[in-house]
């Protein structure tokens, strides 16, 4: 009989032994498992992270080349405002030296080849005319209308 429960001691020991290996085994994977599935959800949330990173930049791209088209435009019809003005400023400079020939009575201005300019008309700006009172000729019309 001694040496039948020494059989039975070993194959308690064995059945111990497997059992013990057994949930060490399933401990082991279990904490695999929860580790992979740890490390899915850290690379979903990084690549989520990620996905809203790239809109976030290409979204503030596509603004930055809307705010430099339209400070380009500004800029662009700003110059040509600028230009428009000077081309005025100029045009209303060079009729201000317009020469136009007055007399000491007349109460109007004259070009140099109207028949009321006489020889003791005098030279003058059509601005300066202007500021003397003076009105245009309507028979040589100085004024070009």
């Amino acid at each position: 009989m001694k040496k039948f429960n020494r059989f039975v001691l070993a194959a308690l020991i064995a059945a111990m032994l497997s059992t013990t290996v057994a949930a060490a085994y399933a401990a082991s994977v279990k904490e695999v498992v929860q580790e992979k599935v740890k490390d899915a959800a850290k690379e979903k949330a990084k690549n989520e992270i990620k996905e809203k990173a790239k809109e976030y930049v290409k979204e503030k791209a596509e603004e930055y080349v809307e705010n430099r088209k339209a400070k380009k435009e500004a800029e662009k019809q700003a110059a040509l405002e600028e230009e428009k003005r000077k081309e005025e400023e100029a045009k209303a400079a060079e009729e201000a030296k317009k020469a136009v020939y007055i007399s000491k009575a007349g109460k109007k201005y004259h070009t140099k080849d109207c028949r009321y300019t006489g020889k003791s008309s005098k030279k003058v700006t059509r601005a300066e005319a202007i500021e003397m009172g003076k009105k245009p000729c309507n028979t040589c019309h100085p004024d070009g209308k």
